[in-house]
């Protein structure tokens, strides 16, 4: 199929870009254009005008500040999935973008694209949310930081308003006692395609003990979602198998799973508790790791 018709324009500047964005409520980011093109071609969205950020200079960086990695809004998830900064300090990140759909995709589609996507069988949105991270936005009217666990507003649906720029998203550096774990069954079994159901797990441990955890769910429901009972179910053990098997029980039982495609509400709740369990063993695993360097 072919899209609607539509205008284009090619800024080349940021300045620019809000401009248009506060002139035109319609008007629609191009980056990597790997969700959006798809859409277009199904009359999904027939937006009047397309915005190419492609010249805009300065929207690809990584900044390494201090406790923080920035990544900018034209970073691919190919690019992501092979930093040496992201895979020192915010390895989920780049494990998640390499599992990112397939080769095609992921050298044109960008993170923060995915993210304001908020398609809710995302790697990388899962993984943000698990991490803590936070989305910078810009408009005309200033800068606006907004929660991962804030932004996801449902299927397809973020907190980002139709004049403001997803420039950025801000992780968290990775510290002692600090793990991660993730894994997925994508569409197209093992880690291939969009995720079926995928599990990011962030822990803290001191002295034996979980101190934090978050777990967040892709695929399963309608929406990437934090497992929030699950998550304290988890605080204050000593992450033995059976606080584990716990957490993934309570997990499959808070999320409200959805019946697709891909399978029916009694699947994904099982392979919740499945990767729940992967994903967190991967966690406890990582953040020993850590407390012994």
């Amino acid at each position: 199929m072919y899209p609607g018709v539509f205008e284009y324009e090619a800024p080349q500047t940021r300045g620019e870009v809000l401009a248009i964005l506060a002139a035109e409520p319609d008007a629609k980011i191009l980056a990597g254009g790997q969700s959006l093109l798809p859409s277009m071609k199904q009359r999904l969205i027939t937006p009047r005008l397309l915005v190419d950020i492609a010249q805009v200079a300065d929207l690809a960086q990584i900044e390494d500040e201090g406790d923080t990695v920035t990544v900018g809004a034209m970073l691919t998830h190919a690019d992501s999935a092979i930093n040496e900064v992201l895979r020192k300090e915010v390895p989920m990140l780049a494990r998640a973008s390499s599992w990112v759909a397939d080769r095609q995709v992921r050298r044109r589609g960008t993170i923060c694209g995915a993210l304001a996507t908020a398609d809710p069988t995302s790697d990388e949105c899962c993984a943000t949310l698990s991490l803590g991270g936070t989305l910078v936005a810009h408009s005309i009217e200033g800068v606006r930081e907004i929660p991962a666990d804030r932004f996801f507003i449902d299927g397809h649906k973020s907190a980002l308003e139709p004049h403001e720029l997803l420039v950025a998203v801000r992780f968290p550096k990775r510290k002692s006692g600090e793990g991660w774990g993730y894994d997925k069954l994508g569409v197209r079994g093992g880690h291939s395609g969009w995720a079926v159901t995928g599990v990011a797990a962030w822990i803290q441990m001191d002295a034996g003990d979980i101190r934090m955890a978050r777990l967040a769910i892709s695929g399963a429901s309608h929406v990437t979602t934090l497992a929030q009972q699950a998550s304290q179910t988890l605080t204050g053990t000593d992450g033995s198998e059976a606080a584990i098997k716990e957490a993934a029980r309570v997990a499959a039982t808070e999320i409200e799973c959805v019946e697709d495609l891909n399978g029916s509400a009694a699947y994904k709740r099982q392979l919740i508790q499945v990767y729940v369990r992967r994903a967190l063993t991967q966690a406890i695993t990582s953040a020993q790791a850590t407390m012994r360097m």
